[in-house]
This record gives C-alpha cells, structure tokens and sequence, in this order.
C-alpha cells in the first residue's frame, strides 16, 4: 500500500451536468452492503462525530425533526449537551487543537443544498463562518496548529473549461480565510480528511472515474500531484493519529461489509481489526487513549462502539437512540 502518484488527467473524467451524491463517501459496494444489513432509515446513513484529543468527549450530529444539529456526550458521566441551536442541517464536526474548538458544515439558509464550513468556540458558542456559502462544503478538518482548515468542495461544472463537475480538496487558512485547492480532478466522490500529524500533508478517500468507481485513501501536499496510498478500491473514512504514524479507516476489500482497519503510515501496511457480521464504519483514532471508535450498523440504526488498537475490548458505548433523540437519550438505550 506505498503511496501511488497520480495523474488527476488520467482518472477518466467525463463530462457532468447532474451533481452527483452528497458526500457521503460512499461506494456502491458499500451502499449495498448497508443495504444487506438492514439499515435503510435516514439516521443511519447521515450520523458524523469527533473524538476529543482526550477521549472523554464526543461532538456528534443528531435529531430527526427535519435537521441534524451538534451534541457533545461527556464520557466521563454520560451526560449529552446540546451545543448548537441552528435549525439548519448540520454535519461533520471535528475538534480543533486543544479540544477548545469544533469545525463543521452547515447548510446555508435559501441556499439550496449550498454548505458552509463553520468555527464554534465551545467555550461561549461564538461562531465564524470560515466560507461563504456559495458552494457545497464537506468534511473540515483542522490541523495541528488550528492554523489551516481542510476540506472537500463540490465543484460545478460551470467552474471548468471542461464542463466536468466533482468533488476536490480545498485548504483554508483560518487567519485570511483564503483558499487553496490542492486537488484538481473532480472526483465522482470524495470524503473524511485530516491532517497527517503536526504537517500540511492531507489525507482523504476519493472514488476515481475509472470503470470499477474505484474508492480509495489519498494522500496529497500543497503543490503536489494527489498519491494514491491504498490500491483495493474499497476503502474510505481515514482518521489519522495525532501523532501522525497510524492510520484507521473503513474497508469492504474481499467482504461484502466493511470493516476496521489499522496501517502504519510509514509503509502503508494495513491489516484487518475486526470480523464482524455488521457494517463498520466511521473509525476515528484516539492515540491518547490507544482507542479506535466506530459506528456500527445495526437494524434499527447505528451504535456507537470503541475498541482497543488491536482489535481487542470492544466496547458499546451507545445505541441508535443518542442520534434520533439526543436530549432524551440514557445510557443504556
């Protein structure tokens, strides 16, 4: 699984004039094997999260009156705060450095299906729009320094010569707000990204143009050509360590639902963590505690579990019910 480099000329892009899915970072494979599994309702294919640097807090999207909204839930006494009161829909939170902040998307109001990416100071709630809301805005991630914002932007065809529309990765400098892209090859979808330790080399999932819609990690650094780090075609959802050495992420490669995996970045070297008759997805690595979290998919919804790096202990911390109905949620259900 050596990084790959690519030619973002060569991946087949085709000419798009409908916008293809939200992104969900989703295969086929995987829709169908969700699909297998049972888990059709709405909450199930939308619930994002975070863990805090110290593992004791998790900010995750929950509701179902018409818009998800932000919620931390305390591991220390499982106790879930509402955080946002916004009655846009609102996904993708991640923590920034020192747990003091969350990035997040929020779709903008009279803006049809236009996201923006927002800063929440979770000290007293104060927020910065970070973009403008004119495009479709995914995925934020911060870096190390909470200098910079990673994320996946919706391109439309109407912004290319070769009236080509997909997904890309955009960098933000939080101080100027200005923007960068650092890829240029419109995925036909695209996803989870973070930082790689305490550097500006970014990792997301994309799936490529190609015949088989190829879902795969990436790896890219301003100014270079994207690298390709896993070569199955059916992996998503990295979530790197913030020591910048191991990488978790989602994968159906050879199964028919996906599962955790866990590779050495200095190698790429991947191996399975778990064989599990449910969908896995989702992971979000957590050096400080030596923990993997996921969700797991289950008939009436996801459940919210962790587990040791090895693969061992694994532990449910929360059923379905936390993402339905947040503030009525009890430890337990």
């Amino acid at each position: 699984m050596a990084p790959e480099a690519c030619d973002c000329s060569a991946t087949g892009v085709r000419p798009r004039t409908r916008p293809g899915r939200l992104a969900i970072s989703l295969t086929v494979a995987m829709l169908s094997s969700l699909a297998v599994s049972g888990c059709s309702n709405s909450v199930a294919m939308s619930v994002t999260y975070d863990v805090s640097s110290d593992g004791r807090h998790i900010v995750f999207t929950g509701g179902s009156d018409g818009g998800r909204r932000l919620y931390d839930l305390d591991l220390t006494n499982y106790q879930v705060t509402p955080l946002t009161r916004s009655k846009a829909d609102e996904s993708h939170p991640a923590f920034g450095p020192g747990d003091d902040g969350i990035v997040f998307s929020r779709k903008r109001s009279g803006r049809g299906a236009n996201r923006e990416i927002i800063w929440f100071r979770v000290a007293d709630g104060h927020e910065v729009r970070l973009t403008d809301g004119r495009h479709r805005d995914f995925y934020p991630r911060c870096s190390a320094d909470g200098a910079a914002v990673v994320f996946i932007r919706y391109r439309e065809a109407d912004e290319r010569p070769d009236r080509a529309a997909g997904w890309d990765v955009f960098q933000l400098d939080r101080t100027t707000l200005a923007i960068k892209r650092l890829t240029d090859c419109v995925y036909l979808d695209a996803g989870s990204t973070g930082f790689v330790g305490d550097t500006r080399t970014v990792v997301y999932d994309a799936t490529v143009r190609d015949r088989h819609h190829s879902a795969d990690l990436w790896l890219v650094d301003p100014g270079a050509e994207p690298r390709r780090l896993s070569r199955d075609g059916r992996s998503w959802q990295p979530s790197v360590g913030a020591d910048g050495r191991h990488i978790a992420y989602s994968s159906a490669g050879g199964r028919k639902k996906p599962q955790i995996w866990l590779a050495a970045l200095a190698d790429g070297r991947g191996h399975r963590l778990t064989d599990g008759r449910s969908a896995l997805e989702r992971p979000r690595l957590n050096v400080a505690t030596a923990r993997i979290y996921y969700l797991r998919r289950e008939r009436r919804g996801p459940e919210l579990w962790r587990m040791a790096m090895d693969g061992t202990s694994p532990e449910r911390l929360a059923g379905p019910d936390l993402f339905v109905a947040p503030e009525r949620w009890r430890p337990g259900r």
